[in-house]
C-alpha cells in the first residue's frame, strides 16, 4: 500500500490536472478571472478590517477592553460561520472509482478528503483579519505568548469549525431533519443572550481570554478540532462503501405517501411525487430549499412594532418575496433541473399538459406552505396577512405562469448534485431578467392604483389579478405549454450538448 505522505502530493496533483482540464474550466476562463479580481479586492479589504479593528471595537464598547470585546464577538461569528458552512460550502469530492483498482487504502482517501475541506477559503480569509489584528492589538496589549496563544486558539477553533459543519452537512444528506434541531439550538442561543444580557458571549470571550493568559489551556480548543476532525473521519468510514447507501436509498420511505398523491391527481400527482424527491436527494435543489426556509426570518428584520407604516408597497415588496422565494428560488431553473433526462420526459407517456400542470401544483404547494409559514408576523401588524395574501394571491395567479414562460428560455444543462456555492451552472440574463415582471410588476400595479384611488385600493388589486390568474389558470397552462412546443427542439439541443 502507498504510504499516505507520498499519496497526499499525486491526490493534489491529480486534482489540480482534473480541475483546468475540465471544459468547464476552460468555458468559464473570462469569470474566473473576474472572481480574481474580486478576490484580490476582498483580501484588501480584510487586511484593512484587521488593520483598524481595535479602533471600531473602542468606538463600540468604549467601556470595555477591544480584545476581551472581540472574543466575545467571536462566539456570533462561530455561529454565523457554521450555518455559512452548512448551507454554502461544497463539499469536497474525488473521484474514487480510478482509485478502487489501485494500491490505496480507503482511510487514506478519507484522509485526503479532510484535509482537502482544511484548505477551503473559509478558513484562511479569517486569518487575513486575525492577524494584522494579534501583531497590533493583542501583542501590544498583554505579550507576545498571551498574543500568539490567543491566535492558535482561534485558528483551532475555526478548523474545528469547519470539520463540525462537514460533519453535519454528511448527515443532512442521510437524515434532513437534522436541519431542524440545528436552527432551533442557534435560535435559542441567539434568544438567551440577548435576554440574558449577552451572557453566554461574555463567558465564551472571557474563557478564550483565559487560555490566551494560560497558554496550557490551548489543550482545550485542541481537543474540540482532533474530536470535530475524528467525528468527520468516522461518519466517511461508516459510509464506505456504495452498497450501503444503495441499500438505504431503496428504502422510501415517502412511497405510501407518492402512491396517494399519484391517486389524488393523477399523472400530474406522479410527476409531482418525482419532481420531490428529486428535490430531496440531490444537492444543489435541496440547498434551494433550506436557503428558502432560512429566508422565512428574514421578516424578523424587516417588521418592527409598527411595520406597515413604512409604506405598503415595500410591505408588499417583501410579501412577494416572503410568500415566493421557494418558487422564485427552484423555479429560476425550472426545465433545467431535468435536463440530464429530459429527454426521457419527452417520450414519455403523458401529454405537454400535464407535465405543466404537475409544475403549477407544485409552485403553488410551495407559495402556500411559505404564506402560511408567514402567518405569526401578523402578531406585528394585522395588515401584515391581508399584504401577505394579496402577495400570495399573486404569486400563485401570475407569477407562476411568468416564471413556467421564461422557463422556457433555459437551454443550459445541470448537474443537481453540486453544490449552490459559486455555482452559475445553468444561469443566465433570463434569471436576472425573472425579477422585473415577478416583482416589479405588482408593486407598479398597486402604485398606479394608489395614486388614483387609495393604497387599500392598489393591495385589492393586485389580490384580484392574482385571484383573475387562478381563475383562468388552465388557460394560461395552455399557453406556457405553445411555449414550450415552439422551443421545444432548441431546449433539447441545448441540454444534450450541455
Amino acid at each position: 500500500m502507498i504510504p499516505f505522505i507520498q499519496l497526499f502530493p499525486r491526490l493534489v496533483n491529480h486534482q489540480w490536472k482534473e480541475m483546468i482540464r475540465s471544459s468547464s474550466w476552460q468555458k468559464s476562463i473570462l469569470i474566473n478571472i473576474m472572481l480574481g479580481i474580486f478576490l484580490v479586492y476582498l483580501l484588501i479589504n480584510l487586511i484593512l478590517l484587521g488593520l483598524f479593528l481595535g479602533k471600531i471595537m473602542d468606538s463600540v464598547f468604549p467601556d470595555a477592553d477591544p480584545v476581551t470585546a472581540f472574543s466575545g464577538i467571536l462566539l456570533y461569528y462561530f455561529i454565523a460561520d457554521f450555518i455559512f458552512r452548512f448551507l454554502m460550502q461544497p463539499s469536497p469530492a474525488l473521484s474514487v472509482m480510478p482509485y478502487l483498482h489501485l494500491p490505496v487504502r480507503k482511510n487514506s482517501i478519507f484522509h485526503f478528503l479532510l484535509v482537502k475541506s482544511g484548505f477551503s477559503l473559509f478558513n484562511f480569509f479569517p486569518l487575513i483579519v486575525l492577524i494584522p489584528f494579534t501583531l497590533r492589538e493583542v501583542i501590544p496589549g498583554y505579550s507576545p505568548t498571551t498574543g500568539i496563544t490567543w491566535l492558535i486558539a482561534v485558528i483551532l477553533l475555526i478548523f474545528a469549525n469547519n470539520y463540525l459543519a462537514f460533519f453535519f452537512r454528511k448527515l443532512f444528506s442521510v437524515k434532513p431533519s437534522v436541519f431542524i434541531i440545528i436552527a432551533a439550538v442557534t435560535a435559542l442561543l441567539f434568544w438567551f443572550d440577548f435576554s440574558q444580557s449577552r451572557i453566554i458571549s461574555l463567558g465564551f470571550g472571557n474563557w478564550l481570554m483565559a487560555i490566551a493568559i494560560n497558554p496550557v489551556w490551548v489543550v482545550v480548543p485542541a481537543i474540540l478540532f482532533i474530536l470535530s476532525y475524528s467525528l468527520s473521519w468516522f461518519f466517511l468510514y461508516r459510509q464506505r462503501y456504495l452498497e450501503m447507501e444503495e441499500k438505504q436509498s431503496r428504502q422510501y420511505k415517502s412511497s405510501a405517501g407518492s402512491r396517494y398523491i399519484s391517486e389524488i391527481f393523477g399523472v400530474s400527482g406522479a410527476l409531482m411525487s418525482l419532481e420531490i424527491k428529486m428535490i430531496l436527494r440531490n444537492n444543489r435543489p435541496k440547498t434551494y430549499l433550506v436557503l428558502s426556509m432560512m429566508f422565512m426570518f428574514y421578516g424578523f428584520l424587516i417588521y418592527t412594532k409598527h411595520p406597515v407604516e413604512s409604506g405598503y408597497g415595500m410591505m408588499l415588496f417583501i410579501g412577494l418575496l416572503l410568500t415566493g422565494i421557494m418558487m422564485i428560488q427552484y423555479g429560476q431553473l425550472v426545465l433545467s433541473w431535468e435536463s440530464s433526462y429530459f429527454d426521457r420526459l419527452c417520450t414519455a407517456n403523458f401529454t405537454t399538459r400535464d407535465f405543466f400542470i404537475a409544475k403549477f401544483r407544485l409552485f403553488f404547494f410551495f407559495n402556500t406552505v411559505t404564506f402560511l409559514i408567514t402567518m405569526p408576523y401578523a402578531l406585528y401588524d394585522y395588515r401584515i396577512l391581508l399584504l401577505n395574501f394579496a402577495a400570495w394571491l399573486f404569486n400563485c395567479g401570475i407569477n407562476i405562469f411568468v416564471i413556467l414562460f421564461l422557463g422556457s428560455f433555459n437551454t443550459k444543462r445541470v448537474d443537481m448534485s453540486k453544490g449552490s456555492f459559486f455555482n452559475y451552472e445553468g444561469v443566465t440574463a433570463v434569471h436576472f431578467i425573472l425579477s422585473i415582471p415577478a416583482l416589479g410588476f405588482p408593486v407598479l400595479i398597486y402604485w398606479l392604483v394608489s395614486i388614483i384611488v387609495n393604497p387599500d385600493a392598489g393591495i385589492v388589486a393586485v389580490g384580484l389579478i392574482g385571484l383573475a390568474g387562478l381563475i383562468f389558470h388552465r388557460q394560461l397552462i395552455d399557453i406556457v405549454a405553445r411555449q414550450f412546443l415552439a422551443r421545444k427542439q432548441i431546449i433539447l439541443h441545448g441540454f444534450r450538448n450541455g
